[in-house]
């Protein structure tokens, strides 16, 4: 046989081999193919033409007399990669009153993505709360949810002194106000997902809190319509907590809630569906499980959805959901993840969202360095610091904070980590936001999933920039 004749055979048996293959698997392996083209295509065009940063500001303190001056070091980073950002080159830092007016104002020239400054306050400015505020110009097209916040608070025990009358009314005025959304209760169900799907149990997160957002101990009993006691539940951290529960088609339930200070609501759980999907991702450490469940006979769209993971908007894992007996499952390898926010979807070709989940991968490689030795010398009221560090230190730019000996209190305060791998992706600043990422604490693991649940996706729409719906760019890139 010659090599023609073994060439002409190999293709004769792949011929015979797409024979006995049925259409219907082509239809659907070209279904998928032009699926994966749109959604994969789609978050790939807009990290290419709309990349996104984020903004952190290392400050020496958090509180501040009058006369004092705010240090800062600021970190601007692609949002995907988190490597320093070489894009923009100026970076604005604001001081932002109760009321919304310009404390201070400054545009820093950034260098490899770092930038250091100062801010000088005033023996006469007013005392309270005060916002820390910094972005590129770039980041002013997009949301300003990923604008860096942070909230600082002035000390001024001779305000008296400058402090006008109608300052004084305002304040009294802004602190009334905050004392009635400390005071005003807020509570809601979360069902993993986003649907309860019935007769099947599904895991349903909780949150109660004020209208500051801060989260409150709370406690209370769910009953069906019926009267029925189903189950009671209790906060786990921070106002948030968890229970299993199997709804039944047709039946309402509510919980009476029961919060911390004596007062109680009524809140109505999510209605069941016996067409729902239902959605649930767990993370195991060394693999992400997702599990999709639902009825198909009941759902039209069983058969038409896919599964879609990604990590800052650059995909992860792509695959078409293939029901067996109302069931899909799979397990993600975790060990390619990065540290942060993993976004876990089920979508329609077009892109439209039916189902979505946040999971947390920690693969515990935070930088965690300790100084182990310093020493400090005055001579003639100039200081000198000598510092020893130990092995965790990587090359790379840092800050360090010095303050007066007894000023700072350790705590889980928020950090550059819970900046750049929490806050920046989910929109919504954490209380100790660092307890999240503490090894050490028994809680933080299970506390950090129930983050992922009374939390969602906010850096995009994915059927928005599918339908190539983009931001309005009216913010470039100025090098001056």
């Amino acid at each position: 046989m010659n090599i023609f004749q073994k060439k002409y055979l190999q293709f004769f048996i792949v011929v015979l081999a797409l024979i006995a293959v049925p259409s219907s698997v082509f239809s659907q392996q070209r279904n998928h193919n032009e699926a994966a083209e749109r959604i994969l295509g789609a978050l790939q065009t807009f990290e290419t033409y709309f990349p996104q940063q984020k903004v952190y500001l290392h400050a020496d303190k958090d509180e501040y007399l009058a006369g004092e001056q705010i240090w800062f070091k600021a970190y601007v980073v692609n949002a995907t990669t988190h490597v320093p950002d070489t894009l923009s080159r100026n970076l604005h830092v604001k001081l932002i009153t109760t009321t919304g007016d310009i404390a201070s104002s400054m545009v820093l020239r950034l260098e490899e993505g770092t930038a250091n400054g100062d801010i000088e306050l005033p023996d006469s400015i007013a005392g309270g709360n005060y916002e820390l505020v910094a972005f590129t110009d770039w980041m002013q097209n997009f949301s300003e949810h990923f604008l860096f916040k942070k909230d600082i608070y002035v000390i001024n025990p001779i305000e008296e002194n400058f402090i006008k009358l109608s300052d004084i009314i305002r304040n009294r005025r802004f602190n009334r106000h905050l004392a009635r959304l400390e005071n005003e209760m807020q509570f809601a169900f979360f069902p993993e997902g986003g649907n309860l799907l019935a007769g099947t149990e599904n895991k349903v997160a909780f949150k109660a809190a004020n209208a500051l957002g801060a989260g409150l101990d709370a406690s209370g009993t769910v009953t069906d319509n019926r009267g029925n006691e189903v189950l009671t539940f209790s906060t786990f951290h921070n106002g948030m907590g968890s229970f299993g529960f199997t709804p039944q088609a047709g039946v309402e339930y509510e919980a009476r809630v029961k919060f911390a200070n004596g007062e109680t609501k009524r809140v109505k759980l999510p209605k069941a569906d016996s067409q729902a999907i239902m959605l649930s991702a767990e993370n195991q450490g060394e693999t992400i499980k997702v599990r999709v469940q639902t009825n198909t006979g009941l759902n039209p769209l069983a058969d038409k959805l896919y599964l879609l993971a990604h990590a800052r908007g650059r995909a992860h894992h792509f695959e078409q959901v293939r029901l067996s007996e109302n069931l899909f499952t799979v397990s993600i390898p975790a060990g390619d993840i990065p540290t942060g926010v993993y976004h876990v979807m089920l979508v329609t070709a077009e892109g439209q969202a039916v189902a979505e989940r946040l999971v947390f991968v920690n693969h515990n490689d935070l930088l965690n360095a300790d100084i182990i030795d310093i020493e400090l010398k005055e001579n003639a009221g100039v200081a000198s610091l000598n510092l020893s560090f130990g092995d965790g230190l990587a090359a790379g730019s840092y800050s360090l904070a010095i303050v007066e000996s007894g000023t700072v209190e350790t705590s889980h305060s928020s950090s550059i980590a819970s900046e750049l791998l929490l806050r920046s992706d989910i929109g919504y600043s954490l209380k100790d936001a660092m307890f999240y990422f503490d090894a050490d604490e028994a809680d933080a693991s299970q506390a950090m999933d129930l983050v992922m649940m009374t939390h969602g996706w906010k850096r995009f729409d994915l059927q928005e920039i599918i339908n190539e719906n983009y931001p309005e760019i009216v913010y470039g890139f100025p090098q001056g």
